[in-house]
């Protein structure tokens, strides 16, 4: 009976623990944003901007009429990308990050439509 007890008691806080630990549901990587990328298409703060990854660093920078405009810093969390800017420390956050073949999906937090960005070769 006390073997039944445990074994009960074991299976119980097996589920509990693979429910309360939710799953993600992101399929973006950091390889997948890796590279250059310019706005077709949606409402976007930057024209171009590239991600790069090594080293364990993350380094973000972008473009307005092909002149540079912020460098800085990011990272991919839970599906959501944060980008912050080094010389005024300021966060640009985005609740949504799609990738599809070429293209790129963002929707800013606080936003409703997604800017679209075609990867640049």
């Amino acid at each position: 009976m006390r073997s039944r007890r445990a074994l009960l008691a074991a299976v119980l806080a097996a589920c509990t623990a693979a429910i309360a630990a939710p799953k993600s549901k992101c399929s973006v990587t950091e390889a997948q944003l890796a590279g250059a990328w310019v706005n077709v298409s949606g409402p976007s703060f930057f024209e171009e901007m590239a991600f790069e990854y090594g080293d364990g660093k993350r380094s973000f920078s972008s473009w307005l009429h092909h002149r540079p405009e912020f460098s800085g810093e990011w990272k991919l969390e839970d599906c959501k990308l944060h980008i912050r800017v080094e010389s005024s420390n300021y966060t640009f956050d985005f609740a949504s990050v799609r990738v599809r073949a070429s293209r790129l999906y963002l929707r800013e937090e606080g936003k409703k439509s997604e800017a679209v960005y075609k990867r640049i070769k």
